[in-house]
């Protein structure tokens, strides 16, 4: 993976770039996914394979569900969820 084209104009509070859009002010790196590959798929988010959310790299993001966005993540129900045994040493 190469290194990340950082968004640098305006931002979201979580660090998202934001462009405006046709009028309206939509998420860069979405708009960078659109015009690489096309509609989002319905039913899907763009995770950001790189992790940093200003990342607008047309081939560090990817289509995938909710799921896989947050299971792939730093958040706690990634990490509950790549735990093979619990506090006491069950598997």
């Amino acid at each position: 993976m190469g290194r990340c084209w950082i968004w640098t104009a305006g931002k979201h509070k979580r660090g998202y770039g934001i462009i405006k859009h046709e009028g309206i002010d939509r998420k860069a790196h979405r708009i960078a996914y659109e015009m690489a590959y096309g509609p989002i798929p319905a039913g899907t988010e763009i995770d950001h394979r790189c992790r940093p959310t200003s990342c607008v790299r047309h081939d560090h993001l990817e289509a995938v569900t909710h799921r896989v966005n947050v299971l792939r993540g730093e958040g706690m129900a990634a990490k509950w969820a790549a735990r093979s045994h619990c506090g006491r040493g069950h598997s």
